[in-house]
């Protein structure tokens, strides 16, 4: 199954039906997390492939890996912020195919950084989403609004439940510890129209502006477990390239 999971919350309402709307038409199931809903929105109701799921608690960005996977599954984690193109899980999938998806999860916003010497978000190589890259780069970190995985590689719920707000790093160390090779993929013009500027400002405020902005030593701790593992897989590469 071609599957997508999706957290949101009451104030990005305004911004969730065309959110929705561009991501349900090119999957097999679309996961909507409501957190902080006590009903599900009327608007949703006129996609018949979107299953809305009102969590027992505020799951905030970690509600993404609630939904449970089969094994072979392609999932996409998605935002609810982002106007996805029309042909964006398609051609993902067929970049990723390109490669393989064994023991591989991709994403279009990666970073790098330096084995054991992160002191801040500032200490990395930042591969953005909107930025042109004409080749695919192994990153340490991909952001969770644009990954591509098979349900095998998605962690459980009870593995993501601490990492409210910092689920990027979570999901990194993850796949670290299982051996998964992280992908930013190519792409050659921007992909990722932000919706963001159609709410009030105080809506705008996201993750990324506060809590990542200013990572605490703890999750800087959790980034420098698996920090300098694509420079150190590129570096083996090179060693073992034919001269």
């Amino acid at each position: 199954m071609i599957r997508a999971h999706m957290a949101t919350f009451p104030a990005r309402r305004a911004i969730l039906e065309r959110a929705v709307a561009r991501i349900a038409p090119q999957v097999e199931k679309l996961c909507v997390v409501l957190n902080e809903y006590d009903e599900v929105p009327q608007e949703l109701a006129q996609f018949d492939n979107v299953e809305p799921i009102i969590p027992d608690e505020d799951l905030k960005d970690v509600g993404k890996f609630l939904p449970e996977v089969a094994p072979n599954d392609r999932v996409f984690l998605v935002d609810d912020d982002i106007a996805y193109p029309d042909n964006y899980m398609r051609r993902s999938l067929r970049l990723a195919r390109g490669m393989g998806f064994q023991r591989r999860v991709f994403g279009y916003h990666g970073s790098r950084f330096d084995s054991g010497g992160v002191e801040s978000i500032r200490s990395r190589r930042l591969y953005g989403m909107n930025k042109r890259q004409d080749t695919y780069i192994q990153v340490d970190h991909l952001g969770t609004g644009s990954v591509l995985t098979l349900g095998r590689y998605m962690p459980s719920l009870d593995y993501m439940m601490s990492s409210q707000k910092f689920v990027d790093v979570r999901f990194a160390r993850y796949q670290y510890e299982g051996g998964i090779a992280l992908w930013s993929l190519p792409r050659r013009r921007r992909l990722f129209p932000n919706l963001l500027t159609e709410l009030d400002e105080d809506a705008q405020v996201t993750i990324a502006d506060t809590f990542t902005a200013n990572w605490p030593q703890s999750v800087i701790d959790e980034v420098n477990t698996y920090a300098g593992a694509a420079d150190a897989a590129e570096a083996q590469a090179s060693e073992g390239a034919p001269t």
